[in-house]
């Protein structure tokens, strides 16, 4: 019981409440009073969710600023410096609502016509992510400001069957493998006796 009210105390000073305006005793211990605006992730969601009502009007470039302030809410990872089985759940489910809102304002961006800009940033976070398509769909190939400035693959690249990731796709699409450089060649145009 010491350990608890020793660890609220020094929570109350640390978020400046002296007032215990904040965390609040209570008979069976301590409740936390924050309103929406006081708290990170609730800030994102409801600044998140207005971007996505701005895009369906077809307001773009509304849609980009308030998921780009949604985002500048990220400091560090969910719920850093705070261990345990218990937060751990929340903290991965917070982080993936920041790498889906990272890839859709990449997207949206992307329809926007920033096309070398995004790549820039997503260079940053593909190799931290590298299972992310999203992400990695725009930034790990030398020719992935083509790739990305088209929506949707042309029609002569085949679709990428499940299991293929955006290494082949971007490799059917450039013409090349992204990681060896070269050129790649279809089933239909390599020699007699080579066709795969």
């Amino acid at each position: 019981m010491k350990q608890a009210q020793n660890s609220v105390s020094a929570l109350r000073e640390r978020l400046h409440d002296s007032e215990r305006r904040l965390i609040v005793t209570e008979e069976s211990g301590y409740r936390i009073c924050v309103g929406e605006d006081q708290l990170d992730s609730l800030r994102f969601a409801a600044l998140l969710a207005d971007s996505r009502r701005h895009a369906a009007d077809g307001r773009l470039d509304l849609a980009i600023g308030m998921i780009r302030s949604a985002l500048a809410l990220w400091r560090e990872p969910a719920l850093d410096g705070l261990g345990g089985t218990a937060l751990s759940g929340r903290a991965a489910r917070l982080d993936e609502q920041r790498l889906g809102a990272l890839e859709l304002c990449a997207r949206w961006r992307l329809e926007g016509g920033q096309h070398q800009e995004v790549v820039d940033e997503l260079s940053d976070l593909v190799p931290s992510h590298p299972l992310r398509e999203g992400a990695c769909m725009h930034s790990s190939s030398p020719h992935s400001t083509d790739v990305a400035a088209a929506p949707r693959p042309p029609e002569h690249v085949p679709r990428p069957r499940a299991g293929s990731g955006p290494r082949s796709w971007l490799a059917a699409a450039a013409r090349t493998d992204p990681v060896r450089k070269i050129p790649v060649q279809s089933a239909a145009s390599a020699p007699p006796g080579r066709r795969r």
